[in-house]
């Protein structure tokens, strides 16, 4: 049997929307998500690159008790600065996710173990953040802004 013209733009239509969802559109939520599994999957194989690449060229990341890391190249240097000591297992569980055009706001908690690796016991720490991502020309995800804080423990 042969495809016309209308046929094939069809499937092409259709393939194009249903990407690696199993046949079901991807979602702009999906995409957030999806960005923030890839930044925790690098982040606890310490791949410093990974970890940068997820982040804008003008991010700033605002960790508790510490002053912003602001750009790229500041992201860069905190990272590697941090995974020389630390070994990491971080898992976050969304509760919100808010879009508004390129900007999407992700807000969640989450658990991280700190091992160190010049030995002793590892840091156990669990809290809550807010992320805002923004969509580049290019269509990717990228933090702008991360905060974050621990949850006092009970």
């Amino acid at each position: 049997m042969r495809m016309n013209a209308c046929s094939s733009a069809l499937v092409v239509l259709s393939l194009s929307f249903c990407g690696a969802t199993g046949g079901v559109a991807q979602t702009v939520e999906d995409e957030i998500k999806a960005a923030g599994l890839a930044w925790e999957e690098a982040y606890n194989n310490g791949d410093v690159d990974g970890v940068v690449a997820m982040h804008a060229e003008d991010a700033v990341v605002m960790p508790p008790g510490f002053a912003a890391v602001v750009g790229g190249d500041a992201v860069r240097a905190d990272a590697e600065a941090f995974f020389s000591e630390f070994a990491t297992d971080h898992a976050t569980e969304i509760h919100e996710i808010v879009v508004e055009g390129d900007i999407a706001i992700e807000r969640a908690d989450y658990t991280d173990v700190l091992t160190p690796k010049a030995g002793g016991d590892p840091i156990a720490d669990a809290g809550k953040h807010i992320v805002v991502y923004r969509r580049g020309d290019d269509g990717d995800w990228k933090i702008l802004w991360a905060i974050w804080n621990p949850t006092p423990a009970e």
